[in-house]
């Protein structure tokens, strides 16, 4: 019944239409959402070289792939995704973060505090 502040840390893979449902039923319950997106420099970038063995950090099979062939699909799908998730957190009204993970956490923290301090701390 209280209202909280809910702070999400995660890569934030998964489906957006169920984060969309997830995120609409926090807010609803008046909750403040802010949402820190972790992403290793090597998926935004994707500049592998040669074939490599792609592991599924949650259990899934592995993948064995010539990045030269997957390269542009694998970027497009980010992107897609990415923007996606973007539109979704703007019509849920949820504080998110991009972060990647060669980031200083003292940096991120600081920023999110900070943008808190102004916008008194509620959205």
């Amino acid at each position: 019944r209280q209202r909280a502040l809910i702070v999400i840390i995660s890569d934030m893979f998964v489906e957006p239409e169920l984060l969309r449902g997830c995120f609409q039923h926090l807010r609803f319950r008046k909750h403040d959402v802010a949402v820190f997106q972790l992403l290793d420099p090597l998926e935004l970038g994707f500049d592998f070289r040669r074939p490599m063995r792609f592991l599924d950090m949650e259990g899934g099979p592995a993948v064995f792939a010539e990045p030269n062939e997957i390269a542009d699909r694998y970027r497009l799908a980010l992107q897609t995704y990415l923007d996606a998730l973007r539109q979704i957190v703007l019509e849920s009204a949820v504080d998110y973060h991009r972060v990647r993970l060669d980031q200083h956490y003292e940096q991120v923290l600081m920023r999110f505090l900070v943008g808190r301090t102004r916008s008194e701390g509620v959205r």
